[in-house]
């Protein structure tokens, strides 16, 4: 009520319309931050999800029965249809041509390349998995062994559930990497497969060795740093 009162008013609706505003901005870069975490955090499992998706595509026995192009339209449709398109190579293409198992005339193969963010250093880095998923074809056409697989995919895995960068020397990192390959693979084979624990093998080079009803899935670990870690499907004799 004194001589000040319309300067002070008049203040004051500043004062407040100031802080309405910093609070919006406040809570539009919460919301900004929570919806990205939320993103890189897809992405992150975007990987583990494709390559279990992939691995549950080949865990049919009708795969391996007869000729790809005469598989089960959920083998045939991923495989042939969806990108990337599948690059083939005859292994007697001369003496850079691939080099498989018995039997194998041609390899085709399509790559995906899978981006996510982990932090590095204190600072968020783009990163990219690669899997390769690899097809063995007899001269007729059937599949007699698949592969999927890529370089330090252990360390992309683990990369992925901590979204903390890792060095390829790292051997807890490969560890912890290995047992979600693992837990992918055990969890794929039981949905598609079978559930019976005596599918569960021991073999002294395997990560696991998974044998059941026909198919055969493995988890392959990389001898030296940049090797290839990957799951192998095969068919059993």
């Amino acid at each position: 009520r004194g001589p000040n009162a319309p300067q002070a008013a008049i203040h004051l609706r500043e004062l407040r319309a100031r802080a309405t505003a910093e609070d919006a901005d406040l809570r539009g870069a919460a919301e900004s931050t929570s919806l990205t975490v939320a993103h890189e955090a897809e992405r992150r499992a975007a990987v583990r999800d494709r390559l279990s998706q992939w691995t549950g595509i080949f865990l049919d026995p009708a795969a391996f029965a007869g000729p790809l192009a005469a598989a089960p339209a959920p083998v045939l449709v991923p495989w042939r249809l969806a990108l990337p398109w599948p690059a083939c190579e005859r292994t007697d293409a001369g003496p850079d041509a691939p080099k498989g198992p018995r039997g194998a005339a041609r390899r085709c193969a399509k790559l995906l390349q899978l981006d996510y963010r982990a932090v590095d250093e204190g600072e968020a880095q783009e990163r990219q998995a690669l899997i390769e998923i690899a097809v063995w074809e007899d001269e007729p056409g059937r599949p007699i062994e698949v592969t999927l697989g890529g370089p330090e995919l252990f360390l992309r895995l683990d990369e992925t559930v901590t979204a903390r960068g890792t060095s390829p020397t790292d051997p807890e990192a490969r560890l912890r990497g290995a047992e979600i390959a693992v837990d992918l693979a055990t969890s794929a084979f039981k949905d598609r497969v079978s559930a019976d624990p005596a599918c569960r093998k021991t073999a002294e080079s395997d990560v696991l060795r998974l044998a059941c009803n026909g198919l055969e899935l493995r988890v392959l670990a990389g001898i030296t740093p940049g090797d290839d870690d990957r799951l192998t499907i095969r068919p059993l004799p």
